[in-house]
């Protein structure tokens, strides 16, 4: 997918996947009995992009998933990618 940062509307879509997922529901359906999937989306939608607050969210959740931007620039790595390395090098020393 090439997803280099998060937006509101990722994050409202990936909560409403994970909404359904827990729930007991068989097929898709944008209510399931009181809950309104659709009002949830939005609502997670506003929130993320609304206010100080909002922001502050998403830049919290961007630099812990793809890392700060300058160290990304500069390396190229995100911080999952350097998770995997250092994981991958941990790994490594054990087995030696």
């Amino acid at each position: 997918m090439g997803i280099s940062r998060l937006t509101p509307r990722l994050v409202g879509y990936a909560t409403a996947q994970a909404q359904f997922a827990i729930n007991n529901q068989r097929t898709w359906d944008a209510n399931y009995y009181d809950f309104d999937l659709a009002k949830f989306y939005w609502n997670i939608v506003r929130i993320l992009s609304t206010g100080p607050e909002g922001l502050a969210i998403m830049n919290y959740i961007n630099e812990r998933i793809f890392g700060e931007e300058e160290v990304r620039e500069r390396t190229g790595l995100s911080a999952a990618d350097r998770f995997f390395a250092q994981r991958e090098l941990r790994r490594i020393e054990e087995e030696a």
